[in-house]
């Protein structure tokens, strides 16, 4: 690997695969989506002399929160793996692996940096979504957010959910800040807009997962490296379904995605509501154990869920499947 150990990019693909192979998704995950740094850590003469290095894997806030309860586990496994790329370049060690949350945005630069807060318009506990379009289509995109609500997604619709009150440039910008990913609904007048493209600049220029709806016309520009959902028929409420499928499966948003199906399951307001849910739930990843210890109390206080046909069965079977997988993790 080309500029290893001093380039911490040739070892990623590689550290990435090898953790994905020994079932540490989590970890894995981390070091796909984090920044990498390595730093000396120090230099031993004895026997001819030996350098010491410390990787340093800095990953988004929202998700080092989700894993902090386990970060020492995390960091053993990654370091554990590291050190057997490592043992390729004579006098030279890995000592350890830091995990930590992405540093702020320098103090000069506002732009970016989140609110102390969230917007009121983000609901508690749901996936974080911004819907850029024209106001021209907004009654379609209601109904799209309408529909994703059920399934865990608090989604952001510019021209219903400013309140009249409030400055509505500060509060799209607000919802850029906080957003965790952004849906562009390409219809005719999407490029001519004079915000929706710069919309969707700041969702790529910060790293944020962008899903490309085609309505009228094919992603272009940046866009054009993503592939899009079709919406020809202009039923946008249609493929509410296929954006959770994305957000779930996208490393940058998986964890998000998941913890906030768990909590729609365990509010599910209606037996299809549960069915609808449970099923989203089984195409993700391990369950952590606070969305085990969750599903495990709906099954207890929420009739929907107990009482849905079938439903209680696979929610049992998500749960035995996911300590199944913590009991392997553990021998491993």
């Amino acid at each position: 690997m080309d500029g290893f150990p001093f380039d911490p990019e040739p070892l990623r693909a590689a550290l990435v695969r090898a953790l994905e192979l020994k079932g540490w998704d989590e970890e894995a995950t981390a070091v796909r989506v984090g920044k990498l740094e390595i730093d000396p850590e120090g230099h031993d003469n004895w026997n001819g002399g030996i350098d010491f290095y410390g990787l340093r894997v800095e990953i988004p806030l929202e998700s080092f929160v989700k894993l902090e309860d386990r970060l020492e586990e995390l960091e053993e496994r990654i370091l554990r793996i590291a050190k057997t790329f490592w043992r390729a370049v004579p006098s030279e060690d890995i000592t350890k692996v830091t995990v930590s949350p992405v540093a702020p945005t320098a103090a000069g630069s506002t732009f970016l940096q989140p609110p102390a807060s969230l917007p009121s318009y983000w609901a508690a506990g749901k996936f974080r979504l911004f819907l850029s379009h024209c106001a021209t289509h907004k009654s379609r995109v209601a109904k799209l957010q309408e529909t994703l609500e059920p399934m865990g997604i608090s989604s952001f619709v510019a021209h219903i959910d400013i309140e009249p009150t409030k400055e509505w440039e500060a509060e799209i910008l607000r919802g850029l800040q906080t957003m965790e990913a952004l849906v562009a609904v390409l219809t005719t007048d999407f490029p001519s807009s004079r915000w929706c493209d710069q919309e969707v600049g700041v969702a790529l220029g910060t790293g944020r997962l962008v899903i490309p709806i085609r309505v009228d016309i094919d992603p272009y520009g940046f866009l054009g490296r993503y592939q899009a959902l079709s919406a020809r028929t202009g039923a946008l409420d249609g493929i509410a379904t296929a954006i959770v499928r994305i957000l779930i499966k996208h490393d940058s948003t998986a964890v998000s995605m998941q913890n906030a199906l768990v909590r729609a399951l365990a509010d599910s307001r209606s037996f299809a509501e549960s069915k609808t849910i449970v099923a989203l739930l089984e195409t993700t990843r391990r369950l952590s154990e606070e969305n085990v210890r969750i599903l495990a109390q709906a099954l207890k206080e929420n009739g929907q869920v107990d009482g849905a046909w079938g439903v209680p069965e696979r929610v049992r079977g998500l749960i035995n499947l996911s300590k199944v997988r913590g009991r392997r993790r553990t021998v491993e």
